[in-house]
């Protein structure tokens, strides 16, 4: 069943044009060997690819969990989050592409946030007027 979510994934990707290139698309697909699904939430609302959230909903910083690709996974594993917008300041000009939200280290895997390094401060977007949607993404590491 993972198999299939992250196929979907990777096509959500593409028709998103996060993964634009063809070329760059098989290196990632290549690379790319997830070993958890990342489960966030504002409130009681999931984060699922291209869904849209209001800033008043994303205004607190989210609960976080990890669902592990293997049944045998060590629940002691810590994984480092970041959400960036990758349209800031706006979608047409994107300047300063990669603008970061957030970025948490040390997590570990049941998303406890208390238990964490906290190296950027969660702020929630607040694109400028006028600038359209932007998108968000939450990027998720496991440490080595």
């Amino acid at each position: 069943m993972l198999i299939t979510a992250i196929e979907s994934i990777i096509e959500s990707l593409k028709s998103a044009g996060i993964i634009p290139d063809e070329i760059f698309i098989d290196k990632i697909v290549d690379e790319f060997k997830p070993e958890a699904l990342l489960d966030i939430r504002y409130g009681e609302k999931k984060v699922e690819l291209g869904n849209k959230f209001t800033i008043d909903e994303t205004n607190k910083a989210p609960h976080v969990n990890f669902v592990f690709n293997k049944s045998d996974s060590d629940d002691k594993s810590r994984f480092t989050l970041m959400m960036v917008d990758p349209d800031a300041p706006s979608p047409k000009n994107p300047t300063h592409r990669e603008w970061r939200h957030w970025i948490v280290g040390n997590i570990p895997s049941d998303g406890n946030l208390s238990e964490a390094t906290h190296l950027d401060d969660y702020m929630g977007p607040s694109p400028p007027s006028g600038t359209g949607e932007h998108r968000k993404f939450h990027i998720s590491t496991i440490h080595g």
